[in-house]
């Protein structure tokens, strides 16, 4: 693995994260519903920002929401992001639905579940699909291209790279020449690119991958975060072992010698969370320079969380709610801040941001979305899915008002009432016979619905070619970066 000793950028001077003491400590309590708190009609672009404006999204790899201090984390992990949540959208309750970065990145740039766009896993099987567009199924930026925007994306490691399909409609895609690539890195890029003063309006992404293991940021990062009673107060709470020795959800297990040391690799975790906000923060510093922040549209989100030892994974692809429970907010200059208490899911990330953009008739492209406006008057809270990426297990959750269901292969049926197990610890399956059924049948009928959009979007999509070259090389950067074993994933098999 690659140490992160690029280009540093400074340092705020002891800074505290705005929101993070003051007001949020997040508790599990699903089961609220109602539209978003205060916002009666949908909000839309102010008068300045009517027309095309810009629009920048950020990903930050494997970024869980409760690692942040505006999702009330005790340490001062994202200074640069806190400033931003009173000016912004801000979603408290935001899930991915697969804790992997290809298809969750797919499902956010088209408003679609992963067995609906086709891609369930970062690898990719010989013969078997690769992503690409379809009249039934376009990308985001494909839309932002139609309607005259630049586009641009600047992505920094292998599962994001162009041969993933994830490039389609970008005039412009940086990637790196290896696994990946530091923040620092990428943020040149992105300076460069902007400074060539590309046409506007422009649609732009941008995708951070430091918070990814190893969890080794650069100095003075790797030593800003150290061991203390509140760490070791949250990890008791967590129910956090000393040690973890299974890197993922899958059967690899490393030897005992070789076990993750939970505090180290949350102390790094953290100081890889600072590293990168103080990256956005140049970003964002970038856009000002060149007066372009006033006008232009800021949304920031995650791929998935990261399990850090909870449930005995140090890392993630499992249904776990810290690792499906990402940081959401969308930032209109002009727009007074808003807080949304209510879950949501990634998918309807680019519903609600278009729909508040009426002058980029959006309707149509809109209608290919599983996602939904969330700011819309009528929206009420629908239940939430998730998935083990493919390859690995038939493995499903569904969370419906106060209840969780995960059920799949070596689970079982596991039942959380979440109001009162915000961590996942008691399975009451066997006290709640009636709930399981219901919630087993709604899961089977939306899966059901899934695999029946998924023929619609996908028809017409060449397979990708067994014996493409790059495949092998692809392979080997993902194993570097701890995707993937010596062995091929098994065929996956259509759920029940």
């Amino acid at each position: 693995m690659l140490r992160k000793d690029g280009r540093r950028v400074g340092i705020p001077a002891g800074r505290q994260g705005v929101f993070a003491r003051a007001c949020l400590v997040i508790g599990w309590l699903l089961g609220a519903s109602g539209d978003a708190e205060g916002f009666g009609n949908a909000p839309a672009w102010p008068e300045r920002l009517k027309g095309r404006p810009n629009v920048l999204l950020v990903t930050v790899d494997t970024l869980r929401a409760d690692h942040l201090g505006c999702y009330g984390y005790f340490r001062d992990t994202s200074p640069t992001l806190d400033a931003l949540v009173g000016d912004s959208i801000f979603f408290e309750r935001c899930l991915v639905p697969v804790a992997q970065t290809l298809p969750s990145h797919l499902s956010l740039m088209t408003g679609v579940y992963p067995l609906e766009h086709g891609i369930t896993s970062n690898l990719e099987k010989p013969g078997g699909q690769r992503f690409a567009s379809t009249p039934q199924l376009r990308t985001t930026a494909e839309f932002f291209k139609s309607k005259g925007y630049t586009t641009a994306a600047f992505v920094s490691a292998t599962p994001l790279k162009r041969s993933s399909g994830i490039a389609a409609g970008f005039d412009v895609f940086s990637e790196p020449s290896h696994a990946r690539r530091l923040g620092a890195e990428t943020t040149q890029a992105v300076e460069e690119w902007l400074a060539s003063r590309p046409a506007e309006p422009f649609f732009l992404w941008v995708h951070y991958f430091d918070p990814h293991a190893p969890y080794d940021p650069p100095s003075p990062y790797d030593e800003m975060f150290q061991t203390e009673p509140r760490l070791e107060a949250l990890l008791t709470a967590r129910s956090v072992p000393s040690r973890v020795q299974k890197q993922r959800n899958d059967r690899r297990v490393v030897p005992e010698d070789e076990a993750w040391d939970t505090r180290k690799a949350i102390n790094g975790y953290d100081g890889e969370i600072r590293y990168v906000d103080d990256q956005i923060k140049a970003l964002l510093a970038a856009l000002r320079e060149r007066s372009q922040w006033d006008r232009t549209v800021f949304a920031f989100t995650s791929d998935h969380g990261e399990g850090l030892g909870q449930h005995g994974i140090v890392m993630h692809d499992a249904v776990w709610f810290e690792q499906l429970h990402v940081p959401l907010l969308i930032r209109v200059p002009g727009m007074p801040g808003r807080r949304v208490s209510h879950a949501i899911r990634t998918i309807d990330v680019i519903p609600t941001l278009l729909a508040l953009a009426p002058d980029l008739q959006a309707d149509e492209y809109l209608k290919q979305c599983r996602g939904l406006n969330v700011l819309s008057p009528g929206y009420k809270p629908v239940e939430l899915f998730g998935q083990e990426p493919g390859g690995r297990s038939e493995t499903y959750t569904l969370i419906s008002g106060d209840w969780k269901l995960v059920i799949g292969e070596g689970a079982g049926e596991l039942l959380f009432h979440l109001p009162t197990d915000r961590h996942e610890l008691k399975n009451v399956a066997k006290d709640q016979p009636d709930v399981v059924r219901r919630m087993r049948d709604q899961l089977r009928t939306l899966l059901a619905d899934q695999k029946a959009r998924g023929r619609h979007y996908q028809q017409g999509r060449p397979s990708a070619p067994a014996d493409d070259a790059g495949r092998a090389q692809r392979q080997e950067e993902l194993r570097g970066l701890g995707y993937m074993d010596t062995e091929e994933p098994d065929e996956e098999e259509d759920p029940e």
